[in-house]
């Protein structure tokens, strides 16, 4: 049986510490980074789990700088962010586009695994079968050249704006490409186009905790 794995990314050891003891006790499989930059050292494209990032790590990259690195390399794995007041509205914007939750700091125990129990669950339910994956290629080769080249953009994580500047067009003409790719891959959030366009764990026992990380 395989054990699902955890990345922790904080610049506090003390906090990495405490969090990762808590959640091998959980059954998880943990690795531990100081930094956004240390973990994306050891980052490859087969990874599968979950990462639980702060979200200010100075001086180096944010939580938010992973998330979106993360998604323009086409990882889909689920996203949770610990954050302080100051930081919600990064959080919340970086959760519009496909982050998982986020968690005020200090976390409480159990809102920590809780968090974690879900992000599993939803990425579970998007990883798409052999058939799903075989369909979502076909459907790919049906996109214009201009609506696939949308969609590629969108799934690296830019907006609108951004790829409107990028191809030479106006806003406008990239949302109506990007629903028409979106509608023949069959698919109207982000998690679901990275899931049908690209690659994917079991539940370990919980136990009641409330101290907080």
């Amino acid at each position: 049986m395989n054990t699902k794995i955890i990345y922790l990314v904080d610049d506090d050891e003390a906090v990495l510490t405490a969090m990762e003891r808590l959640l091998r006790l959980e059954g998880y499989a943990v690795r531990s980074f100081n930094s956004a930059e240390s973990f994306l050292k050891k980052f490859e494209s087969t990874m599968t789990g979950c990462v639980v990032s702060d979200v200010r790590m100075p001086p180096g990259m944010t939580g938010i700088d992973l998330f979106v690195t993360l998604r323009k390399l086409q990882s889909s794995m689920p996203v949770i962010f610990l954050t302080g007041y100051s930081d919600v509205p990064a959080a919340v914007r970086a959760m519009k586009t496909g982050a998982v939750n986020f968690l005020i700091k200090p976390a409480r125990i159990t809102d920590l695994l809780s968090a974690i129990r879900e992000a599993f669950e939803l990425d579970e339910s998007a990883s798409p079968s052999l058939d799903a994956q075989e369909n979502g290629q076909r459907a790919s080769l049906q996109l214009s050249r201009r609506e696939s080249e949308v969609i590629n953009l969108v799934v690296a994580g830019e907006s609108n704006k951004m790829i409107a500047s990028l191809l030479g067009i106006s806003p406008r003409t990239v949302e109506i490409h990007r629903a028409n790719g979106m509608r023949k891959l069959g698919t109207n959030t982000l998690h679901g186009l990275m899931t049908t366009l690209a690659p994917q764990n079991t539940t370990p026992n919980s136990k009641n905790r409330t101290s907080a990380i």
